[in-house]
């Protein structure tokens, strides 16, 4: 099998969820749960729930090329959050490498 790793970071809602939902998507190779641009260094969950560091639950998303697209893990995570309408604000990062 050919492998061309790329990542993608999403955001939008609880990243236990969007995680378990993204993980299970054809060429996804791993996925990673942690904080985005907050305000504060190596949040706790506790500090992050308070609202008061600005992070949001973010999820790192690596995934093969050739078994699937940017475009279907982007169009499959709007869809995830629209189907279970989950009004958080949604960010959407990608690293061309």
């Amino acid at each position: 099998m050919k492998y061309n790793i790329k990542t993608i970071y999403v955001a939008g809602g609880c990243f236990w969820e969007i995680e378990a939902y993204i993980s299970r998507l054809k060429g996804v190779i791993q996925t990673e749960v942690g904080y985005a641009n907050g305000i504060t260094h190596d949040p706790t969950y506790e500090q992050v729930a308070s609202d008061k560091t600005k992070h949001a639950e973010c999820v790192k998303v690596n995934y093969n090329t050739f078994e699937t697209s940017l475009e279907e893990i982007i169009k499959e995570f709007l869809l995830f959050n629209g189907q279970y309408k989950q009004y958080y604000f949604i960010f959407i990062i990608y690293y061309k490498l």
